[in-house]
């Protein structure tokens, strides 16, 4: 006899949440408010830190845009066994037998296998990153036309956090600024 159904849509991928909801509570540090100094005092921190943050950020993008090609591995127990056996590693028959037997349980009480990239969530993250971005440029950074006299005296200067910007639609692969010029 078949249990309830319980879901029908597919689960987004828990680690992959987590990553983006934790970045989220970070960015949302640097852009909360609060009194005037110390809102500044932790962009300032940001701006000191924004390559590692950016990176994390790319590291987050690689990790979505990637997960489709990597959870083929483990769609059925077939590919799952293909793809241990790939890597050299030799298992226990029975061990694959118990995923064939859970996924069909899951499956009677419609407990959904399939897993997905949290795109929305990633989109959510990249929007908050450029307002983070542009109250950065707004309170901190000087304007474009005074960076230009410090650049005319051989200054390196960054009047727009432009190359630190990423495209993002979540039905679409991302592209960063930086790999675009790639």
């Amino acid at each position: 006899m078949k249990g309830t159904k319980l879901k029908e849509s597919p689960r987004p991928s828990l680690y992959l949440y987590n990553k983006c909801i934790s970045l989220e509570k970070v960015l949302d540090f640097f852009i909360s408010g609060g009194i005037q100094k110390t809102s500044n005092e932790k962009r300032l921190a940001f701006l000191a830190q924004i390559d590692f943050w950016d990176w994390e950020l790319d590291n987050l993008i690689d990790a979505i845009e990637g997960y489709e090609e990597r959870s083929k591995a483990w769609r059925t127990p077939e590919q799952l066994h293909a793809e241990i056996q790939r890597k050299g590693f030799c298992v226990k028959h029975n061990k694959i037998e118990d995923v064939k037997y859970t996924r069909r349980s899951r499956n009677n009480w419609g407990v959904p296998d399939r897993v997905v990239e949290p795109r929305q969530d990633l989109k959510r993250v990249v929007d908050k990153w450029h307002t983070l971005l542009d109250a950065c440029e707004r309170r901190l950074l000087i304007k474009a036309e005074r960076a230009e006299s410090y650049a005319a005296l051989n200054a390196s200067v960054q009047s727009d956090l432009s190359k630190y910007r990423k495209s993002y639609d979540p039905h679409q692969p991302v592209k960063t600024d930086q790999s675009s010029e790639d």
